[in-house]
């Protein structure tokens, strides 16, 4: 039965994808997307064998078509098909491949002219119609058109004797993309180094106005110095219609099955959000070592509504489900970020409107997630962007310009949090003005912190919109008040971040008022607010007043994640009542919550509770148990792959504590310089890290003296400064005087030495009422300076609270911290005797 012209040209198309398939693969292919078609098939199935698929053959059987039998097996013993073995003015060495549209041969130039080896794309003649010499014609002068370090260079092109039209392009010595990641097992951020440069070749096509369009990894090679080239544009598209549109034959059969867009399936219109798709495909194969889609058995409807409805898997739910299906994983990953696997999901959003637009865009995501900055993919979510915010610009309040762009996209939030549609105009409005005010229309001002040429402070600015949302200009919310109290919480949590504690207080009873007055008290954002007042009032010594509103919080039925930093919280402040047994409780009750919100998947919260539960055991005496819970939590910081982040450098810094609790001292250093390596690797500064440089600098006062550890309170100074300069009283500022005095005493200096324990001490008694560990030692260290003036009876009273403490929480274990209480009020109180 003869073929219409249709029907030959989508079988030649579908027996072309076909090859593009593991040989013991391409038969299953063809019969699934040729069911029903008997004629079709069987016309298929000729041109599959004529083109070597079938290795069962006799040699002597092959047709004289090409060499690609020969090249599968391993030998070459028929001449190439190729006058001479020659292509215009090269020497054809070996056939090398197959590409989207003919053979690939390796050839070298053979008139002297110069002796760099190519490689030359040919159409075989039986498939060059006159469509596809259109397309060819069309990938020449595409390629011609774009040049770049990462695409494969066009050198020349013509036509053999027969008609077929080849190119001679730049010859790639290398592999294929995904076998050189999965052979070199590189890490994911080494692979996404060399998914950037891929993004910028595709970039620069489509700078040039073209669209690749059949981006996948067998046109991507990775040359021997490890950059990867782009090839094959043998289905681009012209966007700008220089050479015309390729013409797209036969719909998505002439496309490659799993790296095609829903756009392409559906014969939409083709931009460079579809490039992006195709890279996204890579990306997810490159990271995953499997592909998004399990497509083998399925009919072709079943595959349409794969790519085009069906939602994509996460990269880890596809790993997930290819072990299941016994599918073997080309690489190990312990785990994948779940900002990486947000990034590969916008890249992949069935609408192409909601991709990112260019390459580009793509490849700035994947640059700020290896920088450690926030991700377009991750939204605009105000703990995402703060907690980015807080880690880089510490050091940096006076640049005006972060804070703005960290702000803006937290203030934003309550244009997605309207309740209703008939308020959301108003929702919008009241946003809108209020930042137009804030931003916009002071800018000429003399007194606004925004003019242009100010050295503009994080305070100032805050402070400012404070003002404006405190003025008299606050009509503008009306309508919209649940609006005005969520940019309160916005501007308050911002207060918080930067240790500006009064002023987030200030800023958040504002907040809870309007909530009272507009009956808001009942949904969420009340309960956020509650929270975060509860939060500071912890901070400034006022836990009475935070347990009374974290209770309410915690009755307003909030989302399971904020249940468990209600408990974390309420832990805190029934610590700084004394209520041990109340403390172990809710601190359990909230890493429980955080494992709950967690699901089954490692999570950077509850890691962080480890490291609190750890804490407070260790606090309490019982640092086996303490020890046994950091060592988890260092675990499931190593599973998340989170080695440069202050939460683990605070983790170490606990583990230090217990071995010199137990007087192992070495063991104790050990893990504070692996404490102080990690905040080295933090840009900015962050709380944690002004307690392990203070806790380096009391370590060097005891094993070496005061003169060498100066250089460690100057640094902790500045880090206080940077991090706490709007509150005198927090609680790092008291580990920064403890350095100093214990400096001092160091140098014989015990009057000034004493002056600084008794201000360290007043903050922590202002902090935290009850008696702790704080409290404890620098009441030892109070009682030592005393005693070094000789006044004994002024210091007898110290050692003995002192040792009275220790001895209650320390009733299971024995440690260092104990028996050396009990010494020195021994020997006082020897003293006192004689």
């Amino acid at each position: 039965m003869t073929l219409s012209p249709d029907d030959e040209r989508r079988v030649l198309l579908l027996v072309e994808e076909a090859f593009e398939q593991a040989p013991d693969q391409r038969e299953e292919f063809l019969t699934q997307r040729l069911a029903g078609r008997s004629a079709c098939l069987a016309r298929a199935q000729e041109l599959l064998v004529a083109g070597g698929a079938d290795s069962s053959m006799n040699t002597e059987e092959l047709p004289q078509i090409p060499a690609l039998q020969q090249f599968e097996q391993g030998h070459f013993e028929r001449p190439l098909p190729l006058k001479g073995g020659r292509i215009g003015a090269y020497r054809v060495i070996k056939p090398i491949g197959q590409g989207g549209m003919g053979l690939v041969y390796l050839a070298e130039r053979s008139d002297g002219a110069f002796d760099k080896r190519v490689a030359i794309k040919v159409v075989q003649s039986h498939r060059a119609s006159d469509e596809f010499a259109q397309r060819f014609e069309a990938e020449r002068q595409i390629l011609a058109n774009v040049v770049h370090s990462n695409i494969a260079a066009l050198l020349d092109g013509g036509y053999l004797d027969d008609g077929s039209p080849y190119l001679v392009m730049e010859y790639i010595e290398g592999a294929k993309v995904d076998d050189y990641v999965f052979d070199n097992a590189l890490s994911i951020d080494q692979t996404l180094r060399l998914f950037l440069e891929i993004c910028d070749g595709v970039q620069a096509a489509h700078q040039s106005l073209i669209v690749h369009r059949d981006i996948k990894p067998s046109n991507i090679l990775v040359d021997e110095q490890g950059h990867p080239k782009l090839i094959d544009f043998g289905i681009a598209k012209d966007l700008a219609g220089v050479v015309g549109e390729v013409t797209q034959i036969g719909g998505p059969s002439a496309l490659t099955f799993d790296y095609a867009s829903p756009e392409q399936y559906k014969r939409e219109r083709i931009t460079t959000a579809t490039d992006v798709y195709g890279l996204g495909i890579l990306l997810f194969n490159l990271i995953s070592g499997c592909k998004p889609y399990s497509t083998s058995g399925s009919s072709p409807v079943q595959v349409h509504e794969l790519i085009v409805e069906a939602p994509s898997p996460t990269m880890d739910r596809a790993r997930q489900h290819a072990i299941v299906s016994g599918i073997n994983l080309r690489i190990e990953r312990s785990q994948i970020p779940q900002e990486l696997e947000l990034i590969v999901a916008k890249a992949l959003a069935k609408e192409p409107a909601r991709r990112y637009a260019t390459a580009q865009n793509f490849a700035d995501d994947v640059r700020a997630y290896l920088a450690g900055q926030p991700v377009e993919a991750r939204g605009d979510s105000w703990g995402y962007r703060s907690s980015k915010f807080v880690a880089r610009h510490w050091l940096g309040l006076s640049a005006i310009g972060a804070v703005l762009v960290a702000m803006l996209a937290a203030l934003m939030i309550s244009v997605a949090q309207t309740r209703a549609a008939d308020t959301a105009a108003a929702h919008s409005n009241a946003t809108s003005d209020f930042l137009a005010k804030l931003l916009l229309a002071p800018s000429s001002r003399a007194d606004s912190p925004l003019r242009l040429g100010s050295d503009a402070k994080v305070s100032e600015l805050l402070a400012h919109a404070a003002a404006e949302l405190n003025g008299s200009g606050t009509d503008r919310f009306e309508g919209a008040a649940d609006v005005q109290a969520e940019l309160m919480l916005t501007v308050g949590r911002t207060y918080h971040g930067l240790a500006m504690y009064p002023q987030a207080i200030e800023l958040l009873q504002a907040a809870q008022a309007i909530c009272l007055a507009q009956e808001c008290e009942r949904n969420a954002l009340a309960a956020r607010i509650d929270f975060r007042l509860g939060q500071n009032l912890v901070l400034t010594g006022e836990p009475r007043e935070a347990l009374a509103l974290f209770e309410r919080a915690s009755n307003a039925g909030s989302e399971l994640l904020l249940q468990a930093r209600i408990a974390d919280e309420t832990a805190s402040a029934l610590w700084s009542i004394g209520d041990q047994a109340g403390t172990v409780a809710k601190m359990e009750e909230a890493v429980e919550r955080y494992r709950a919100a967690a699901g089954d998947e490692p999570d950077l919260a509850v890691a962080v509770s480890y490291t609190r539960l750890g804490g407070l055991y260790s606090n309490l005496g019982q640092l086996e148990r303490g020890l046994q819970l950091l060592r988890e939590g260092a675990q499931l910081y190593e599973t998340l792959g989170q080695t440069a982040i202050p939460e683990l450098a605070d983790l170490y810094n606990e583990i230090s504590i217990i071995f010199w609790k137990r007087g192992q001292r070495e063991q104790s250093r050990e893990y504070l310089l692996k404490a102080h390596s990690v905040t080295e690797a933090i840009p900015g500064v962050s709380e944690i890290e002004i307690r392990i440089v203070t806790n380096i600098g009391l370590d060097v006062v005891r094993n070496v003296g005061g003169q060498e550890a100066r250089e460690w309170l100057v640094r902790s100074e500045q880090a206080l400064e940077s991090f706490a300069s709007g509150n005198a009283e927090h609680e790092a500022r008291g580990w920064v005087l403890r350095l100093e005095g214990t400096i001092l005493a160091d140098e014989q200096r015990y009057e000034e030495a004493l002056a600084v324990f008794r201000n360290e001490l007043a903050i922590y008694q202002n902090l935290m009422p009850a008696y702790n560990d704080s409290h404890a030692g620098t009441e030892t260290l109070i009682g030592g300076a005393l005693e070094k003036l000789d006044r004994l009876t002024e210091a007898l009273p110290f050692y003995r609270r002192v040792f009275e403490y220790y001895q209650e929480i320390y009733d299971e274990e024995e440690t260092r911290y104990l028996t050396n209480a009990k010494a020195r009020l021994v020997a006082l109180e020897t003293r006192l005797a004689q």
